[in-house]
């Protein structure tokens, strides 16, 4: 099973888990791709992160949320690529 980790704070509490995991399951971890432009930053940097995420969901079969962050809200009102834990 593929399993996506997706956090935005600190890994110190994951990292346990994230050991474990890796050891029965194939496991990524969502990595953000972001811009600094002098025009429109903010849309940008939404657009890409979106992007990303919509293809990190639908690159694994579950995606594991540290906490429930903004990247949980979003993903929310997203198309359901996987199941979300």
């Amino acid at each position: 099973m593929k399993v996506g980790i997706l956090t935005e704070e600190t890994w110190s509490f994951l990292n346990e888990i994230y050991e474990d995991l890796s050891k029965h399951h194939q496991t990524t971890s969502f990595k953000r791709t972001t811009v600094q432009s002098p025009v429109f930053e903010t849309r940008l940097n939404r657009y890409l992160g979106r992007r990303d995420l919509t293809a990190f969901l639908e690159a694994n079969d579950v995606a594991f949320f540290e906490w429930a962050s903004r990247l949980l809200a979003v993903t929310t009102h997203m198309p359901k690529h996987c199941s979300i834990v």
